[in-house]
C-alpha cells in the first residue's frame, strides 16, 4: 500500500520545519559563543552540560553505564562509581560529551 502522508502522522510539512537562513548576526554570534566554549574548554563545558542534562532528566544515566565511561577514560584514570548527582565528574563521560560537542564546533 501506499505510505501514509506526513500530515497523516500529524507530521508538519517540510516546509512548515524550514528555519529562516542565519543572517550576519546569528553566524557571528555562534561563532563567538564557539570561542568561547574552547576558550574555557570543551571538557569542561560538557561537565556542564552533563550536569544540567541530568537534573533535567535524571532517565539518562541509564544510557551511561560504567562500561560506556570506561571506553572514554585514559588507563591511568578510574572513575569511582558515582551516582546520578555527580555523574559530572566522571572524565569518561565528559571526554564522550566533548567528542559530540566538538562534533558540533566543527560546523561552526
Amino acid at each position: 500500500g501506499e505510505e501514509p502522508s506526513r500530515e497523516a502522522w500529524g507530521v508538519a510539512p517540510t516546509s512548515d520545519l524550514m528555519a529562516p537562513a542565519p543572517t550576519e548576526v546569528d553566524v557571528s554570534n555562534v561563532v563567538a559563543s564557539w570561542n568561547i566554549i574552547e576558550g574555557v574548554g570543551v571538557t569542561t563545558v560538557a561537565g556542564v552540560l552533563i550536569k544540567h542534562m541530568v537534573s533535567l532528566a535524571p532517565g539518562i544515566i541509564a544510557i551511561v553505564p560504567p562500561e560506556v565511561r570506561a571506553r572514554y577514560q585514559e588507563c591511568t584514570e578510574m572513575d569511582e562509581e558515582v551516582d546520578g548527582q555527580e555523574l559530572w565528574h566522571s572524565m569518561g563521560l565528559r571526554r564522550l560529551f566533548a567528542k559530540m560537542l566538538n562534533a558540533v564546533g566543527c560546523s561552526v
